[in-house]
């Protein structure tokens, strides 16, 4: 709602540019589910099981981990990115 009202008012575009937040979220919530990978317990080296988050023993298993970590943030910000600056051209 607040995107349309953005879009649709003669805003600055740094205020319009700010919608990046809420895509970085909304494409976080997204791919870490997709990848079942949450990017800040895999970047300190735990892992959430139904008992808690305990610590990833096996090196190679947290280096994956952390990898994938990383690509998820990495992914989230390239598509917020990408529908910030299609959301601020087509405004």
């Amino acid at each position: 709602m607040a995107a349309a009202f953005l879009a649709r008012s003669d805003t600055a575009l740094s205020y319009r540019a700010a919608v990046f937040v809420p895509f970085f979220v909304a494409a976080y919530g997204v791919l870490a589910a997709f990848y079942e990978t949450c990017s800040v317990r895999a970047i300190s080296g735990c892992r959430l099981t139904s008992e808690g988050t305990e610590p990833v023993a096996d090196r190679a298993e947290l280096a994956a981990q952390r990898k994938t970590g990383l690509r998820v943030l990495g992914m989230s910000g390239a598509l917020a990115g990408l529908a910030t600056a299609l959301f601020v051209v087509a405004s």
